[in-house]
């Protein structure tokens, strides 16, 4: 990985960590195009902040299929159904 490509990765995963941070929803074809990745790499970079996010905040990352975004979701009730089921999207 080059290094234009590792600073690529950073600011995309950061800002969508801020965007997510400030209660905003993550919408995938969005993300897509505005990091210029693809569906796979978003949802990798989606999986990296899960773990932040659960392992600093507690905080649970959720998809809402009918709005095809990813989003906080501080309900104890969503944090269990994702442990238990996890994210199959």
């Amino acid at each position: 990985m080059q290094m234009g490509d590792v600073m690529k990765k950073c600011y995309a995963v950061l800002c969508m960590c801020e965007d997510l941070r400030k209660g905003r929803q993550l919408n995938i074809q969005e993300c897509c195009n505005r990091y210029r990745i693809s569906v796979a790499t978003f949802r990798r970079y989606v999986a990296l902040l899960r773990m932040f996010f659960w392992e600093e905040r507690q905080q649970s990352i959720v998809y809402d299929s009918l709005t095809q975004t990813y989003q906080i979701n501080d309900d104890e009730n969503a944090v269990q159904e994702y442990i238990l089921e996890g994210d199959f999207v």
